[in-house]
């Protein structure tokens, strides 16, 4: 089963009536994707990726791991870029020269630093670091937590993961159907 694609409405409109498969039901998530201009209906995470990575459902499950981090190696810099002209004025105004450097380089290897304090997050994609490489990953504020606030983590080690960063970060929204049954 592959997702089901529509555009999305402007906000005036309200929220388009979501489709049903052919027996009534409601499909388990919705995401509202590509610059919100898009909204995905299906019933599996991997249905959900193929509709952001195109040929995904075709890949051999061994190949699927690469294309969700090279997807979101890909995303690094828009991201970034938009997280850092959304930063508040004064948080861009206190950044160091280093942590200018970092945040507008491209990022396409780990980023080797042991802490990030700026308040602008830092994008950075899990599996560039530990336990999937030897490279110890940097620390946020607060340092004692799974996603610190200061930190933009991009998931791709599974589907559901990723799914879950991309929404965390605003790339895409992500909803379950109330009513889906298991």
């Amino acid at each position: 089963m592959s997702a089901i694609l529509l555009p999305n409405t402007r906000s005036e409109e309200g929220a388009p009536t979501p489709p049903t498969r052919d027996n009534g039901e409601p499909y388990r998530w919705e995401m509202v994707c590509q610059g919100d201009t898009m909204r995905a209906y299906a019933d599996t995470y991997a249905d959900l990726i193929a509709v952001l990575i195109p040929g995904y459902d075709d890949l051999p499950a061994e190949e699927r791991l690469t294309a969700r981090i090279r997807y979101v190696t890909d995303l690094i810099s828009p991201l970034q870029a938009r997280l850092l002209a959304s930063a508040e004025w004064e948080q861009r105004q206190e950044l160091s020269p280093q942590e200018r450097e970092v945040l507008l380089r491209p990022r396409f290897e780990p980023l080797v630093i042991e802490t990030w304090e700026s308040q602008v997050p830092l994008v950075l994609v899990d599996t560039h670091y530990q336990p999937y490489t030897d490279v110890p990953a940097p620390i946020g504020v607060p340092d004692n937590v799974r996603d610190p606030f200061n930190i933009a983590w991009l998931r791709p080690a599974d589907e559901n993961t990723l799914l879950s960063s991309l929404a965390r970060c605003g790339v895409i929204n992500l909803s379950e159907h109330a009513d889906w049954r298991i």
